[in-house]
């Protein structure tokens, strides 16, 4: 049996398994992102100027 500080912090992480997170899994194609990517990099290289996209 813990006691002191090792039970405190094994009674908060048992709490804490309680609690939703703000994780989510998407199963979004891969040509996608890169697609999406070149038309938001090509909408800033216009609006910001001419400033070269970073290939990554």
């Amino acid at each position: 049996m813990l006691r002191g500080a090792a039970a405190s912090v094994v009674k908060n992480m048992n709490a804490s398994l309680t609690v939703p997170t703000a994780t989510s899994v998407r199963a979004v194609p891969a040509k996608m992102l890169v697609d999406n990517r070149i038309v938001i990099n090509n909408h800033l290289a216009r609006s910001r100027g001419a400033r070269c996209p970073s290939p990554t």
